[in-house]
């Protein structure tokens, strides 16, 4: 149900003041004066904001873009109507006067999608934030740790595309399987076919890997006190998820993931050591670095327990720490911006 509002602010910030407020006259214009065209646009704007704006999952602004042509023909009708009554209504208009007026509405009406859209291409000449991540991550975390990060539910969906190690993947392969036998398929991702998909990711386990625990885009997340207990060793947030996980209207639907979000910027155990941020030149969502504080020594016990339920996993884990972490070196990696 969200889309019901999220939609028409996604338009709104893209598109700008005038052009939403002559959308708007464009479509009540059409409603109230109809024709065998505009009944066709109508038809389809409706019936597509109803479906979109029902769903759950589809929702973001580029899900708009089949709707974009409708909107723009209703619009060009309504100003070329506009036009038409205006230029028989006053005839004696100053045509110079009247051309440099259209010309200055159409300038601002076209400021915003041109200044969203200089951005966006701006944005576009350095790295997403998503790789800086994943760099910052590779160079400064261990290989083989326990890593809580907000991302998808089949892959890194939003977050640093980061390698999973075996006993993530072999417990992600668990899980389908456990699924498929039981007659679920938990996301339209990942079904038999994706099975593939887990067994090739296997069979090319990179040195730098982890052993990742997906938050399920922030839905799926338990207390910090489990995480602490089950020797993770760090979390991977993202601001957009920590925003919208901690609104008052979630939070009053779902407490305990709020609650969770909201407690990282309190709990001791929680030391913020990195902060990935986007620019004009780095597009991409914020992401924050904690690392939990908790003794090397009951991280150490996790890994052993996890290495003897996934026993092939030891020596590719082993392989990767020695190639890729150095603790002393480590610390003179200087930290992306």
């Amino acid at each position: 149900m969200i889309g019901f509002i999220a939609y028409p602010l996604y338009y709104y910030r893209s598109m700008g003041v005038l052009i939403s407020l002559l959308t708007a006259a464009g479509l009540v214009g059409a409603i109230c004066k109809p024709s065998q065209s505009s009944n066709l646009l109508i038809l389809f704007i409706v019936f597509f904001y109803l479906i979109m704006g029902s769903t759950r999952n589809l929702v973001a602004p580029y899900y708009l873009i089949p709707a974009l042509p409708a909107l723009y023909l209703i619009i060009g009708r309504f100003v070329t109507n506009t036009l038409e009554v205006i230029e028989l209504k006053y005839k004696h208009i100053n045509p110079i006067c009247y051309n440099i007026t259209l010309i200055l509405f159409l300038s601002l009406s076209l400021f915003t999608p041109l200044h969203n859209l200089i951005n966006h291409e701006l944005s576009l000449m350095g790295k997403n934030t998503r790789y800086i991540a994943k760099d910052w991550i590779e160079h400064n975390i261990p290989s083989g740790v326990k890593i809580l990060m907000d991302s998808g539910k089949s892959i890194n969906s939003f977050a640093p595309p980061i390698a999973e190690n075996e006993i993530s993947l072999k417990r992600t392969i668990v899980n389908v399987q456990e699924n498929l036998k039981n007659g679920i398929i938990q996301h339209g991702m990942v079904d038999s076919n994706a099975l593939i998909y887990y067994e090739l990711l296997l069979k090319t386990v990179p040195a730098i890997s982890y052993d990742i625990t997906s938050t399920m885009f922030g839905l799926e997340v338990e207390s910090i006190d489990y995480y602490v207990d089950n020797n993770f060793g760090y979390f991977i947030i993202s601001d957009m998820i920590k925003k919208s996980r901690t609104s008052p209207f979630f939070h009053e639907a779902n407490p305990k993931i709020a609650n969770f979000y909201q407690q990282m910027n309190h709990d001791p155990r929680l030391e913020l050591i990195h902060t990935v941020r986007n620019s004009r030149v780095n597009r991409g969502d914020v992401f924050y670095i904690y690392k939990i504080n908790s003794s090397s020594s009951s991280l150490g016990k996790a890994v052993e327990q996890d290495l003897k339920q996934f026993p092939g996993a030891h020596s590719n884990i082993n392989d990767g720490m020695a190639a890729s972490w150095q603790p002393q070196a480590s610390l003179s990696v200087p930290a992306c911006q």
